[in-house]
């Protein structure tokens, strides 16, 4: 568990365990709002069985060239629990090779790149990400995806939004048997977006979109790989495919 030497004031361990700057398994929490402005990560979690309250504050950057505001890295059982947002930063957050974890309550937003990703732990690509839960959260005015998968596999989408993302707000490259339940994605490039052949068996149903530029649902290559059902979309790519 690391984090920027500007930020280091601002967490607080609570629990079992020593603190020792976050590195052992325990509980967290952010106990002011953290401004980093060099490039880099803001806050990393590479230790299993993490617990971080944001406790309502926000991670902020002005950097430009490289980092990510929120980088859980091979991890298992980790939660971050909002309130609270991460904006600023060339990517706002990601769970790369990450386990069994959940995040919840979270605002990812003017994010210079993506909003956050659900990926392999890049660039060893050895472990996927795999049976993640995401409920509640937000993902705002990013400057390209909202959420984006490439390497997750049997993770869950509940109740998210994606909104005003300059690329797609669910965008599934290399990602299969996920699921998508009840999430809203509107004014973005597109709204749920699946790649096949290499996103396969994904579930998106009962999600809302519109006002999306291209397509509120699409699956590019016309395989029919996914299950789209009891969606309330706009516009669809396939209605063959797209219900």
């Amino acid at each position: 568990f690391q984090m920027r030497g500007e930020a280091r004031v601002a967490l607080a361990f609570f629990g079992d365990g020593a603190a020792n700057e976050g590195a052992w398994p325990g509980k967290y929490r952010v106990e002011s709002d953290i401004a980093c402005t060099a490039d880099g990560d803001g806050i990393t979690i590479a230790s299993s069985d993490v617990t971080l309250h944001f406790d309502g504050h926000t991670l902020s950057s002005s950097a430009t060239d490289h980092g990510i505001g929120l980088n859980v890295l091979k991890a298992d059982n980790v939660s971050i629990l909002g309130p609270g947002t991460v904006e600023g930063f060339p990517q706002g957050g990601s769970f790369g090779g990450t386990t069994n974890s959940r995040m919840s309550g979270m605002t990812f937003s003017n994010n210079i790149t993506h909003g956050f990703v659900v990926n392999w732990d890049f660039p060893d690509q050895t472990q996927r990400s795999e049976n993640n839960e995401f409920y509640d959260n937000a993902f705002i005015g990013n400057g390209g995806h909202g959420v984006t998968m490439n390497g997750g596999d049997n993770n869950k989408f509940r109740s998210n939004l994606a909104s005003g993302n300059n690329g797609y707000g669910f965008y599934m490259y290399d990602a299969n048997n996920n699921d998508y339940k009840g999430n809203t994605s509107d004014g973005n490039l597109a709204g749920f977006y699946t790649y096949d052949p290499i996103a396969s068996g994904n579930l998106i149903q009962a999600n809302e979109a519109s006002g999306n530029s291209l397509f509120d649902g699409a699956e590019d290559g016309g395989g029919c790989l996914n299950t789209w059902k009891s969606n309330n979309f706009g516009t669809v790519s396939d209605a063959v495919c797209i219900q």
